[in-house]
């Protein structure tokens, strides 16, 4: 579950999400661009028509993930052999 702190983190429009506890969140519309999510657990996040354009979810755990319609330019991923843009 995410953790409420985390959560205000990102209401609050910063860009610096490393290492956050988002799971389960609600990002639907969110602008998200630049942010830097690396080591995050975004695990089941709903991320609809979200900007997530050019940010970095390099080490970020993933799974089951929401990004319908969301804008992923730019975007670095994990990778298993290292991360990769999109």
């Amino acid at each position: 579950m995410a953790d409420e702190i985390d959560l205000e983190l990102v209401r609050s429009g910063a860009k610096d999400l490393s290492r956050t506890d988002l799971r389960n969140a609600d990002l639907t519309g969110r602008d998200l661009s630049g942010a830097d999510f690396s080591g995050a657990k975004l695990d089941r996040i709903r991320a609809k028509d979200a900007n997530l354009s050019g940010a970095n979810l390099s080490s970020a755990s993933i799974v089951g993930a929401d990004f319908c319609n969301a804008d992923l330019s730019g975007v670095v991923f994990p990778a298993g052999d290292g991360s990769r843009e999109t």
